[in-house]
């Protein structure tokens, strides 16, 4: 592929107003109406603007919570990396040490 050449795939369209009106031509279609009524609307609304971005925030939060702790321990491991490298090279760490 070229420099000029741009790649081929679709770019999702994220704007509100237009992903929320392909829903509810969509659910409209689906219940083989021909304009969308109110438990269309509602239906819609709670679906893409309550429901999902409050399970899609539960199943987030649930991942960083559950990756904390290996973080933290990787973490550790690159300080204590960082000093036995500094060690091995300089013959003491760079970091200021309080001395008693």
């Amino acid at each position: 592929m070229s420099s000029t050449q741009l790649p081929k795939f679709p770019i999702p369209d994220v704007r509100f107003s237009n992903v929320f009106y392909k829903a509810l031509t969509k659910e409209t279609e689906k219940q083989k109406l021909v304009n969308p009524n109110l438990k269309v609307v509602v239906k819609v609304l709670v679906r893409d603007v309550i429901l999902m971005p409050f399970i899609q925030s539960i199943l987030w939060t649930g991942f960083i919570i559950s990756v904390r702790p290996s973080v933290k321990h990787l973490i550790s491991v690159g300080k204590s990396f960082k000093s036995s490298v500094y060690n091995m090279i300089i013959g003491s760490d760079l970091t200021n040490k309080k001395q008693i």
